[in-house]
């Protein structure tokens, strides 16, 4: 996987402009400004024509407005179609899986810095926890997919008042190799 693309997963507001791209196929930079309204215009721009030189989105039209040229761009070809499965290695799975943990890792360091004292489960909506899950290959499937219709409804939501944009990370360990359910020895 190119490490570019996964840096851009990793902050939580270019991933969310990335996942709008995808999500909506062809959204204009007026469309993403408004999903994003932490996000200046000036920035917005950036981070897209840097996605666009790296070859990770397109521009697919241009509309004239009133003395300025609306773009609107689509994911590339490439992102389309994700990573070809058979160049994906268990190294690359594992490196994958530490940047993803890194990533989080940062979001919580990031605040911990900005906002010294606050980072206080008690006090705020955040957290992480296991369960540990005795489950076949398609009822995990099922489990994935209504997760995910969950998180879908609140990542098209746009900030405003007190909502926040926030990170939730959903991980699905292979399985263990003691299924007795007895735990180590």
């Amino acid at each position: 996987m190119d490490d570019r693309l996964l840096q851009y997963f990793i902050d939580p507001r270019t991933s969310k402009i990335l996942l709008d791209i995808v999500r909506e196929n062809r959204i204009t930079v007026k469309r993403l400004c408004e999903n994003n309204p932490g996000t200046p215009r000036s920035t917005m721009y950036r981070i897209l024509n840097k996605m666009e030189r790296e070859g990770f989105v397109e521009v697919v039209d241009y509309q004239q407005k009133r003395g300025t040229v609306e773009k609107t761009y689509s994911p590339s070809s490439s992102l389309k179609m994700g990573p070809d499965p058979n160049d994906v290695s268990s190294d690359d799975i594992a490196v994958l899986f530490m940047s993803f943990c890194v990533g989080f890792a940062n979001q919580f360091r990031e605040y911990a810095l900005k906002h010294p004292g606050k980072l206080d489960a008690r006090n705020g909506v955040f957290g992480y926890w296991t369960a540990p899950v005795y489950a076949t290959d398609r009822e995990l499937q099922v489990l994935i997919e209504n997760f995910g219709q969950h998180i879908d409804r609140y990542s098209k939501k746009d900030a405003d008042g007190d909502r926040k944009l926030h990170s939730i990370g959903f991980i699905v360990s292979p399985p263990a190799d003691d299924v007795s359910g007895e735990g180590p020895q």
